[in-house]
């Protein structure tokens, strides 16, 4: 299974960077053709070659020498709505078909308006606007109004490049760097274009962006790295971590926005090395290592970029509500017996829980063999009816891999569904796996075949592990290995999430570990296997952050991290995250149950889910919300206060939803620091003190503190909690009402028809309340506003009780007091 560490090291090494590589890239544009809103670019290519030059006196750099050739190349730009550029280049003439099933269907094309004049073609849409200069070649986004956004760098005018062709060099003789047509000595990325390898053939296709001062860069998956992706390297390669607090990513999505207003989605799912200003500070470059260059540009604030990017490539299906309550699991529970104990000792000790985990020590021979040991678990239906009258689903582990031992291996042999070594036998690794070739159609069916035999037994959830195994030197059915590689993810988990969707329709889900481009389709994800300790904590985070960034609505991770054993204060700080975050799972190769950190422990975990339980209305209905617009539930900060510079970097604290800002603690410090962002009030939800926007605070954190706010101008809805979701339809919805400058609101969407709550108050301290839609649920209020004296909802005066600086409102209730 870890072959993968030996893969990174080979693929971590750049490729492309020896002497006598052949740089091919646009110079001039000699025509257009247009069909409607696609316009086909003619170009003419400089054919270089790299080379060493002397930059100065002993000093040498690189320059991209020209050949005395010149080749034709094509690219296209297709208007897209909302407000979409598909960009495209090719070698040669025309532009071969580039389906990917990441992408789900392309809109139909956008109006757009052209004008050419002597230097460059302009084109205009409702939004924005794209400039293609003629000689030299070179795109440039802007926004309706002309604000620059996005500019190829394929050349400078202000650096050495520049200088050394206007004949400031060392030496005599002809150089045709002197020409300033004709070379490009010192350029330190490789422009819009392609470079081959002429003795391996190795090629890839490059782009390179101008960069401008303060410029942050957000996306590319699950990073385990600091947020903004300025000054990093990243590899867009599925691999296993083992961990993380590396540089290596379960979850690689080629897609990335910038804070000047637009983002990329690369439509490939080849190797691409993206160096972020990691070297060279003025433009970022991306290497794709495909046949052509095929990239989706999005012109948009972050969330509008976000939601193009969801009806592209697919909104998330929205998770059963039941998914939202927590998850506990450990590796391994051994037996049914031990199943059904855990899951009666949380509910005699009155421990919220709505899913319990089997991992892999349920099969027959520990051969991952997709069935149950009849010894250890003799009735799986049973157990499954008897936990869901207590209100608990199961979700099982498996993995694509089949094991030599296993009873599966010669029947899938046999029948081809394993990717295969080039002689046409099974590829099986160092540990004598095999990898079912899921771009083959009968082998999807014979293994959704396999997991409809659990799922027929009462199992709600697979667990999708590992995926990040398919080597691209592997033979597959209907996929080259070096597509196949990181489309394997998505092809995996769309067939587990198919199959369980047949036989539990909108009652069922996917608990999946690698992923790719697409797969947010598919919920749900976790972050892997982290360390047990505050480190693995922390980078768990920053790895949500950014997946959510990523296009992926739906996150969780392992609380108390998957490794060993943690110490009972990381695993209450933990234990403090996973409650407020989308999704909560304990996991980990010792047991993960509360009581076994001790009795503080326990009530802790009662507080917690408490809370979590109190919010679920509220998490459903900003789940709904995620999948429908595409924005995470996870949100880094940056992505709601975009205007203020001090987020922008802001990766230990987020929003859970849109409503609370969550700072988990991640030391044994009894505080924290908790910067609170501009543009609102923000109210201490355990001591109901409002602090303004725009300032750090430090906030006293003892253990059983993790920093809540409430964002100042929100109403959030809460109910009575219970020990499960199902068991606990809400009687009553009590809003928390935090209004700012006076207003607040909220539209609740859970099942039924919307629920619009608005809260105004005026200069005479008159707050009127107005709900539309159908109520379905009693109402109480809980108004944190201490300088309001009077109360209309719906226009109709209403008496409310002072709780100290709080006014609460009951429906029913004969009395103010």
């Amino acid at each position: 299974m870890y072959i993968d560490l030996q893969e990174y090291q080979e693929f971590s090494k750049p490729a492309f960077t020896r002497e006598g590589l052949i740089v091919q890239f646009p110079r001039r544009v000699t025509g257009i053709t247009r069909d409607g809103s696609r316009i086909l670019l003619h170009l003419q290519a400089m054919v270089c070659r790299k080379e060493p030059v002397v930059i100065s006196a002993l000093m040498q750099g690189r320059t991209f020498r020209f050949t005395g050739q010149w080749a034709p190349m094509t690219a296209s730009l297709e208007f897209l709505p909302p407000r979409t550029l598909r960009l495209r280049l090719a070698d040669g003439e025309g532009l071969p078909p580039n389906p990917q099933p990441m992408v789900l269907s392309q809109p139909e094309p956008a109006p757009m308006a052209m004008v050419e004049t002597e230097d460059c073609y302009r084109f205009f849409t409702e939004s924005w606007q794209a400039t293609v200069w003629k000689d030299p070649y070179r795109l440039e986004l802007a926004d309706a109004n002309g604000k620059l956004l996005y500019r190829q760098y394929n050349d400078d005018r202000h650096n050495v490049t520049n200088d050394r062709r206007r004949g400031h060099q060392e030496g005599e003789g002809d150089d045709p760097a002197q020409d300033p047509a004709l070379s490009f000595p010192g350029f330190e990325t490789y422009p819009f274009g392609c470079v081959t390898d002429p003795d391996t053939g190795a090629h890839c296709f490059t782009e390179s962006v101008c960069v401008e001062p303060g410029e942050t860069f957000y996306g590319f998956g699950e990073r385990f790295s600091p947020l903004n992706k300025n000054g990093q390297e990243l590899l867009n390669w599925v691999i296993n971590p083992v961990g993380v607090s590396n540089n290596k990513a379960y979850k690689c999505v080629p897609f990335f926005f910038s804070s000047r207003g637009y983002g990329v989605y690369y439509n490939t799912p080849r190797k691409i090395r993206f160096s972020m200003c990691n070297y060279y500070y003025k433009a970022y470059e991306c290497q794709v290592g495909s046949d052509g260059l095929d990239l989706f540009l999005f012109v948009g604030d972050q969330k509008q970029v976000l939601s193009a990017y969801a009806d592209l490539t697919g909104h998330s299906a929205l998770p059963p509500k039941w998914a939202f309550g927590v998850w506990m699991s450990r590796n391994c529970y051994m037996n049914q017996e031990e199943v059904e104990t855990v899951a009666a000792q949380l509910r005699e000790r009155q421990l919220p829980c709505d899913v319990m985990h089997i991992d892999w020590a349920y099969c027959k021979t520990y051969d991952y063999d997709f069935a149950f040991d009849k010894r250890r678990f003799p009735d799986v239906a049973a157990m499954s009816e008897k936990l869901l009258q207590m209100g608990i689903r199961l979700s099982v582990w498996q993995i694509p891999y089949i094991k030599k031992t296993a009873d599966t291996y010669r029947y899938a042999a046999e029948h081809g569904y394993l990717a295969r070594e080039a002689d046409g036998s099974p590829a099986d690794t160092q540990d004598g796996e095999a990898v079912i070739d899921f771009s083959n159609p009968q082998a999807v069916a014979w293994y959704q075949d396999l997991l409809r035999g659990l799922l027929e037994q009462g199992i709600r959830v697979i667990k999708t592990d590992f995926g990040e195994n398919a080597q691209d030197c592997y033979r597959y059915a209907g996929c080259d290995g070096r597509d196949m590689h990181n489309l394997y993810p998505l092809l995996y988990n769309r067939a587990a999430y198919e199959v369980c969707q047949q036989v539990h329709p909108g009652d069922s889900l996917v608990w999946g570990r690698s992923a790719y481009a697409g797969c947010q389709r598919y919920p749900v994800y976790w972050g892997g296997d982290s360390d047990s300790d505050y480190n693995g904590m922390y980078h768990s985070l920053r790895g949500g952050l950014s997946l959510g960034l990523s296009g992926f609505p739906f996150w969780s991770h392992d609380v108390g991290g998957y490794f060993c054993t943690p110490e009972p204060n990381v695993y209450i700080r933990w234990m403090q995250f996973g409650m407020l975050s989308p999704l909560v799972r304990f996991h980990g190769t010792s047991a993960r149950e509360p009581w076994a950190f001790g009795e503080k422990a326990v009530e802790l975990y009662r507080q917690y889910a408490a809370l979590r339980y109190s919010l679920i209305e509220y998490l459903y209905s900003e789940a709904r919300r995620c999948a429908e617009d595409g924005t995470p539930m996870l949100r880094a900060l940056v992505l709601d206060f975009p205007e203020d510079p001090m987020v922008k970097n802001i990766d230990d604290s987020y929003l859970l939803g849109r409503n609370l800002l969550v700072a988990p603690v991640f030391s044994d410090e009894p505080e924290r620091a908790v910067y609170l962002p501009a543009g609102t009030d923000w109210m201490y939800l355990h001591t109901g003190r409002w602090h303004r926007g725009g300032q750090c605070v430090r906030v006293k954190a003892p253990i059983d503190v993790m920093p809540i706010f409430y964002r100042g101008g929100t109403a959030t809805p809460r109910i009575t909690p219970g020990q499960c979701v199902s068991q606990t339809p809400p009687q009553e919805l009590t809003w928390e009402v935090c209004p700012f400058e006076g207003r607040a609101g909220y539209t609740y969407r859970a099942e039924h028809d919307p629920v619009r709550l608005d809260f105004a108050l005026d200069d005479s301290r008159e707050a009127r309340v107005t709900v539309t839609g159908h109520e379905p649920y009693g109402l109480c209020l809980r108004i944190h506003a201490p300088n309001m004296q009077k109360l209309l909802i719906n226009g109709s005066p209403a008496l409310f009780a002072w709780e100290g600086d709080t006014a609460v409102y009951r429906k029913g209730a004969s009395k103010e007091c």
